[in-house]
């Protein structure tokens, strides 16, 4: 009985194992699949949408290349007038730095996001920026601000009858 129990923890154990590897392997068919679409993009707005998909894919992997790629998409937006691109970029570089636990510098990038999705009336994207700046506001022990920036943007979904992502936020100010 005690070795089967023991045969059970190390099957366990060896599946939670394996779990990353198994993930990061899908990462990889990911990132591949992006970048081949890439080389192959000719309009400008698609080259800088892949550029930001693939520094999301990467931000938790390598903040590195997170941050190649979300520079190289702002070096190209910097010659468009494709402000969803620079809202999106907006929100990875701010996303890059809150994972360098640069906070202050993270909502500066959320605060020009917000700026862009206001002003194209994306209340989705609105919502994420108080949603992403609330995250810095709580990560600095500054509840009171977190808790207005999360109601701010669960009100916003709720004006918009979005569900799903107002269930994150909510849950994101009951952690508060």
């Amino acid at each position: 009985m005690v070795a089967k129990s023991l045969l059970r923890r190390k099957v366990v154990v060896f599946i939670i194992l394996l779990i990353p590897i198994c993930v990061f392997s899908q990462h990889l068919e990911l990132v591949k699949e992006i970048e081949a679409r890439l080389r192959t993009e000719t309009s400008q707005n698609g080259r800088v949408d892949l550029l930001i998909d693939l520094g999301w894919e990467w931000l938790f992997a390598d903040l590195a290349k997170a941050q190649q790629y979300a520079t190289e998409a702002d070096s190209i937006l910097r010659d468009l007038d494709y402000e969803k691109g620079i809202g999106n970029c907006a929100v990875l570089l701010g996303s890059i730095e809150k994972n360098r636990g640069n906070c202050s510098g993270a909502e500066k990038h959320y605060q020009a996001a917000l700026k862009i999705r206001s002003k194209l009336g994306d209340r989705a994207g609105v919502a994420s920026c108080y949603n992403n700046m609330a995250r810095c506001f709580k990560a600095n022990n500054n509840f009171d601000q977190a808790i207005k920036f999360f109601q701010m943007g669960i009100d916003m979904l709720e004006e918009a009858n979005i569900i799903k992502t107002r269930a994150t936020l909510m849950n994101n100010l009951a952690a508060c």
